[in-house]
């Protein structure tokens, strides 16, 4: 994820994902943790603490609060997961050579509870990826509309998102 051209997608995957959960969307707008990135032992900067839905080792979905990095820009957020991912931890994800397997290794190395994050990131990612390559297909043939087809294209994914997640 972090050395290759899957960066962009595959954040983007995570961040749709994790801003579509509880507390998914109070936490992006409001806190902009676009990774629903809790605050760790060696966190010190600013923090909120907001009820969320964890998984059991066998599946089992309960409710609970957790004490979540609060980041003062968006981008703040994108580089801190990049940050993240860089560290020995995921060493695995960022050895794999395709979305499926660098989401298996993030989720094994203990970023989510949910028992389908990987498939739910690598699906949205393999999206962004194909609307990607449309996107740039079409700015070969009109250049003007590409940031407008860009803003669209994300806007419509977190849109879908927030509806599977309600």
């Amino acid at each position: 994820i972090i050395n290759s051209s899957r960066n962009g997608t595959d954040a983007c995957g995570s961040g749709v994902i994790k801003a579509g959960k509880m507390p998914g969307t109070e936490l992006a707008k409001k806190y902009n943790n676009f990774f629903g990135i809790k605050s760790g032992r060696n966190y010190h900067g600013k923090t909120v603490e907001l009820n969320t839905g964890e998984y059991s080792p066998t599946g089992e979905k309960y409710n609970t609060a957790a004490t979540f990095r609060a980041y003062e820009t968006p981008a703040d957020s994108f580089i801190d997961y990049v940050r993240i991912l860089k560290g020995k931890r995921y060493d695995a994800a960022r050895a794999a050579k395709t979305i499926d397997a660098q989401t298996i290794a993030i989720k094994q190395a203990g970023y989510s509870t949910a028992p389908d994050y990987a498939e739910k990131v690598a699906a949205i990612a393999q999206s962004i990826k194909n609307a990607a390559s449309t996107l740039l297909a079409d700015a070969k043939q009109a250049p003007g509309k590409t940031v407008v087809l860009v803003a669209a294209a994300v806007a419509a994914l977190f849109f879908l998102n927030s509806k599977k997640a309600k």
